[in-house]
């Protein structure tokens, strides 16, 4: 098992998501947005 901050990573523990969005903006905050808040609903 891993543990990062308050939060346990391993084979019984639910999915850690990590989002990464790089270039996939395309320098648009309202797509920024989109992607955050897209991102945020998968907890």
């Amino acid at each position: 098992m891993i543990k990062i901050e308050n939060f346990e990573i391993g084979r019984h523990r639910a999915p850690f998501i990590i989002a990464e969005m790089s270039g996939n903006h395309n320098q648009s905050q309202e797509r920024t947005l989109e992607i955050v808040y897209a991102s945020a609903k998968c907890v």
